[in-house]
């Protein structure tokens, strides 16, 4: 399993009314907040995922749809299909967020504005270091990589507003990982695709969601 701490930060608040809900979102009880779902690949996935999360996830847990806009992926999209899927984003009330790697800030910048974009996420040392060139209501989902042993340990502490990424192929280790880091919020990609590795499968994406939902329990009593 490789583990993603995604902190997205935001230098003003003029930002959309579902990102800001996001970054203001917090809990008392602590455990997970949001779930993001990446690696959306057409609009029928996007509302898919939305029918189950609906379904499966605790009311007060959000859902996050996120793109990957880098040409070197074989799940990137095109900005027209972006858009379509940020637009059933948007008709659900949640944010949507485009994945790019080793891209300079204007071309994040104008993709994130052809495709009506919440959040923008920076992979790479390259996408990293235009992060100052982004305006200040972009928010940012800022990606610092760790490989994990099983052990779930890391040299920092969790922040209030850090998802974690699991794309683990199996799913069911997801909870013992939780219990060990209780992040903010969630993030899986290729661990609910099908054997294709492109399209969203619906049976794995509701055993991720139940296992999310599980611990959800478990915290909250």
């Amino acid at each position: 399993m490789t583990i993603a701490f995604l902190t997205p930060v935001v230098l003003k608040s003029k930002v959309s009314p579902r990102a800001r809900r996001h970054l203001t979102m917090s809990s008392s009880r602590g455990g997970v907040n949001t779930v993001k779902i990446c690696g959306m690949h057409t609009p029928e996935d996007a509302r898919m995922v939305v029918e189950e999360a609906r379904n499966l996830l605790p009311e007060d847990v959000s859902l996050m749809l996120g793109m990957i806009m880098w040409p070197g992926s074989k799940r990137y999209v095109s900005t027209d299909v972006a858009s379509k899927i940020a637009c059933i984003a948007k008709d659900a009330g949640i944010p949507s967020v485009g994945v790019f790697v080793d891209e300079d800030a204007n071309t994040m910048i104008a993709a994130r504005d052809a495709a009506g974009l919440d959040f923008v996420q920076l992979h790479g040392k390259a996408s990293r270091d235009q992060y100052d060139g982004l305006p200040p209501e972009t928010p940012k989902l800022y990606v610092v990589d760790v490989k994990s042993n099983g052990e779930y340990t890391i040299d920092r502490p969790l922040s209030e507003k850090d998802l974690v990424l699991f794309d683990s192929k199996g799913g069911d280790n997801i909870t013992t990982a939780l219990t060990s880091l209780d992040p903010w919020g969630v993030d899986v990609a290729s661990g609910v695709n099908d054997e294709g590795g492109i399209r969203k499968d619906r049976a794995k994406l509701q055993r991720f969601l139940s296992h999310i939902s599980k611990f959800y329990d478990l915290t909250a009593n």
